[in-house]
């Protein structure tokens, strides 16, 4: 006979009943990251032995999906599998040059990557996460880039400065002389 107990103390409630040519015994409906503690009891001939010896197990801790969203508009549907992580679990993100577990490539001409948000249309991203406890969805966030460009003013000769720079909205910029 097969006890099991959350508490190595008592409680213990009979889950299984082994026949004795068996020498394994699968639980099952267990809850994620809890402690179970098991004792045994031989039966027979109308005689019980004493317990066993008690043995203990630890499930693993549930496990939810990441799942990354590429966001280049409000439509796209474009996602990659982020992998699988324990509630409250800090998670390193990728880049977006190696997106989620099949390292996709999600470079956009014209946009730099600010980061990872849980908002789609948030203005910053960050690089660390700690997984919620259930499914998680993170957006890449995106900072359209632009040229700065001289304008004379009315000049009628000297030489244009050339900036080969692209920014972002809220970049510093050095103005040249």
């Amino acid at each position: 006979q097969v006890y099991r107990s959350t508490f190595e103390s008592g409680g213990y409630v009979l889950v299984g009943i082994v026949p004795g040519s068996e020498t394994q015994y699968l639980d099952t409906g267990l809850s994620p990251d809890t402690t179970y503690y098991y004792r045994l009891m031989a039966t027979g001939g109308g005689q019980t032995s004493d317990w066993s010896n008690t043995a203990h197990a630890t499930t693993p801790a549930q496990l939810f999906p990441l799942t990354y969203h590429r966001n280049y508009e409000a439509s796209d549907a474009v996602t990659a599998n982020g992998g699988e992580f324990g509630p409250f679990q800090s998670v390193t993100l990728s880049d977006i040059t190696s997106v989620g577990t099949s390292g996709a490539n999600w470079t956009r001409v014209g946009y730099q990557f600010r980061g990872w948000n849980t908002d789609a249309s948030a203005g910053w991203g960050f690089m660390d996460y700690t997984m919620p406890y259930g499914p998680s969805s993170l957006y890449a966030i995106w900072a359209a880039m632009y040229a700065i460009e001289y304008d004379g003013n009315g000049a009628d000769g000297g030489t244009v400065p050339v900036d080969p720079q692209a920014y972002a909205e809220g970049d510093a910029v050095t103005v040249a002389p």
